[in-house]
């Protein structure tokens, strides 16, 4: 996660990317593996998706998402956006 973090520059952002990081890794993790069913590419998927979230991270007004509980949420889909 330190890396993700250093290309991040205010604390709020990094605070706020720590948070989704910590929710989701595992999530996008299963999703992504579920999907490619090998974990050195399921691995690189969800790098691939917190890269995108590390240059959006301005963007992302809360961490929390209230649809994240659905069996494809915005993750599910972000990574599928990602390996397509």
């Amino acid at each position: 996660m330190l890396i993700y973090l250093q290309m991040i520059e205010s604390p709020e952002d990094q605070s706020k990317f720590e948070e989704i990081y910590l929710k989701y890794k595992q999530t996008m993790y299963a999703i992504a593996y579920d999907i490619l069913h090998n974990p050195q590419d399921a691995e690189d998927a969800v790098h691939h998706a917190f890269l995108k979230v590390v240059e959006n991270i301005s963007k992302i007004e809360e961490a929390d998402c209230p649809k994240s509980n659905t069996p494809y949420s915005k993750s599910d889909l972000a990574i599928r956006r990602i390996l397509v």
